[in-house]
Formats: C-alpha cells, structure tokens, sequence
C-alpha cells in the first residue's frame, strides 16, 4: 500500500469509517474517486500548460489563481510574480487593459485587443464563470497574438487565390540569354525524368516556384497534381495538420469528416515544399518519416497511408549553415539535397535584363491597351541595380 492510500486510510479512520467488509469497499470507492480525480487534474493540467492560447484564470475578485506558459512569454514575468495578485495590479505592468477585470464589472463575456508589456499586441476573451448563487467563481481569459491570427488570414488568402496563381504560373514564360540559364534550363528537363530529391537554391524571388512547375510540367507525373506548400506561411500550430491531414474527431473544430492533408493530396504527381529552410525541426523529422517509409499518418489516426510523391523543395537558406547550428537536420538535408539547382539573381545575369523588359512592356501593353517604351537610359539604370528581384521591379514600370 503507498502512503497516500495510508493517509487516506487514515483520514478515513478518522471519520470513523470502519475497516470492516463494508467500509472496506467504501475506503477503496473513495481512493479510486481520488485516483480518478488526480488523473482528470493532470491531463486538464497538460492541456491548459500545453494550449497555444495563453491562459490566465482568476478568481471572482479577480485575484490570479493560474497561468501557462504562453501567458508568462507575453507577459515577460515569471508565474511566481504573477499568481496571487490582483488584475487590476498586474494592469499596466503586465499588460493593458484587463479584460478580466472589465468581464467581472460588467458580469459578462469580453473580447478586446491588449498589449503586453513585452511589446505584443493579442486579441483576448475574458469569460465570467457563475456559481449557483449566480456570483462569479472563476474568470477565465485567453489570448492569442495578432499577429499570429495576420499570418493565419494571409495563409487561407493564399490558398484563396492559389487557383489563379497557379494558372498564370503555368501560362508564363522562361526569358533567358545567360548561359548559367541555358544550363540550368537543360539540367531541369534532364532531371525531370529522374525520381530523386530535388532542392532548388537562391534568393527570394528568383523564380524557384516557377523552376518546380516546369519540373514537374516536364517529368512522367505531368498529368497528375503539382502541390506548392509555403512552409514560411503555414502558422507552426496548424502545420501538421496542414500537411499530414486528420481524422474525425482528431481536435476541437476538426471537420466531422475529417480532412485530406496537403501532402496526401499530392499522391502520385509532385509536392513542391517551397521555403523548406523554415520548416520547425519537430515536422522535419515527421517529414523524413514520410520520404523514408513512402507514408503518412493523419493526425488522430494510428493507421498509415501509402503515398507516392516526387518532392521538390526550395530554400533561400543557407541549410549547411543551419545544420551546424542545429536547426536543420542532415538526415533530412541528404534525402532533400540528391540533386540541386541554383538559380542565379538577375543582377548576376545581366544579357537577361533587356529581354524581359520587352516581354513585360509587351505583355502589360496588350493588357491594358498601351504603347509604353522603356528608353535605353531606364535599361541602363536598372543594369546597375543593386536589389533582389529585379524582376519585380520590371513589372511596376
């Protein structure tokens, strides 16, 4: 027997409960209530602990019974300098305004923007909780950054108009003189046909999606689906739903039905991981489960799924770097990395400069029903730009 079933023995003891035939099974209903109890107390522990909201709860008089971890990154104080005090003392410190305490005047639910004192703005919902007599017991707030909420609206954005980027994607052009392109052009036609890791490097907005799609456009998968996941977009909370999918039931707000991840639905065509260097190191290790073991789990299930993709991914990153500094794995960087393609910045590439400019002159010219000409002196000056993507740039002539 451990020495918590003897102090409960003991209390029992002490509540004259008998240790006969009768109050023996009543002795062992009660440690079973409070094993019950303990283990409903540690997994609703875990899961405000482990929330990606921060949580803050308090008292009736608004005195702060608990918070997790997210709540003390926010606020940038320590729980031990928080539990206990009061929200109209932690208002102005810690954050500002209380929505608990505004929740407890008005006898209401809340919902308001806070800033926190590190600096971050969150959208925060106070909810009072009533007792039997109708007083408040409880008042139980959680936040989440708005910025995090930006990037999820920007996510589903993308995936709004993904459709039309897509379309005019695949009707767009290669514009190239510079021999590295000629190369790198006859390299992607030459490995389309072959069923290895694809990674495709350089800087942002040197055409990496576009170098994928006609990978893809080229290999024997070109009837099936080409998928492109922002792995930088994908908000690290929904990430893994995102990608491997869930089931039924898998988490609060799940479909009933479940739903197909981004990586199962490009079984038998390509997956296009753009932006892999961002990938959070718990997905890379998911992520080379699914290219050594040819499978996916959904979230909520215990039974894999075959699937068949070619992977192409992309990085503006320095991945070698970050394998020395432990924030990408090389496991993962030898199965990504079988062949790569570097793609050259425009400013290295110069012969492509005036080419383009005629393609986009022609093309918004039949667009929107104008004769614009770019004079050499314009030509000339951005030759000598010094930025990024300069090919961005072209189009806002």
């Amino acid at each position: 027997m451990t020495r918590e079933n003897e102090n409960i023995l003991r209390i029992c003891k002490s509540l004259n409960i008998k240790n006969d035939s009768e109050s023996g099974e009543l002795t062992d209903t009660i440690i079973c209530e409070i094993e019950k109890i303990k283990q409903e107390n540690y997994e609703l522990n875990a899961v405000i602990e482990e929330s990606a909201d921060s949580i803050h709860i308090a008292d009736g008089n608004g005195v702060t019974l608990r918070v997790n971890q997210v709540f003390e990154k926010a606020a940038g104080l320590t729980r031990d300098k928080i539990i206990g005090k009061n929200v109209s003392l932690l208002e102005g410190t810690a954050y500002y305004p209380s929505i608990a305490k505004l929740a407890i005047k008005e006898r209401r639910k809340l919902t308001m923007l806070q800033w926190s004192s590190t600096g971050v703005h969150a959208i925060v919902t106070s909810t009072p909780i009533f007792n039997e007599k109708g007083r408040i017991s409880r008042v139980v707030t959680n936040g989440r950054l708005v910025k995090e909420l930006v990037l999820l609206n920007e996510y589903f954005n993308n995936l709004k108009n993904n459709a039309e980027l897509k379309s005019e994607a695949e009707q767009s052009e290669f514009i190239y003189k510079n021999k590295a392109m000629q190369d790198l052009m006859n390299l992607a036609e030459h490995i389309a046909m072959v069923e290895s890791g694809i990674i495709i490097t350089g800087e942002s907005g040197t055409g990496k999606s576009r170098i994928a799609r006609y990978i893809h456009q080229h290999s024997p998968r070109c009837k099936q689906k080409f998928v492109e996941i922002n792995c930088a977009a994908i908000p690290e909370s929904l990430i893994e739903s995102e990608l491997f999918g869930y089931e039924m039931g898998a988490f609060t707000g799940a479909k009933k039905s479940g739903k197909q991840g981004l990586i199962e639905s490009a079984n038998k065509g390509t997956l296009f991981l753009d932006e892999i260097g961002d990938m959070p190191l718990s997905m890379q290790s998911k992520l080379l489960q699914v290219i050594q073991n040819r499978q996916i789990t959904r979230v909520g299930s215990e039974t894999p799924r075959e699937i068949d993709v070619q992977i192409i991914s992309a990085t503006h990153k320095n991945l070698e770097n970050m394998i020395k500094e432990g924030t990408f794995r090389l496991d993962l960087y030898y199965r990504l990395n079988v062949v790569q393609i570097h793609i050259p910045a425009l400013r290295e590439r110069f012969e492509d400069i005036p080419p383009l400019i005629e393609y986009f002159v022609n093309k918004f010219n039949q667009k929107y029903e104008k004769s614009v000409i770019i004079s050499k002196e314009v030509i000339h000056l951005i030759k000598i730009m010094s930025g990024q993507a300069i090919s961005d740039s072209l189009k806002t002539l």
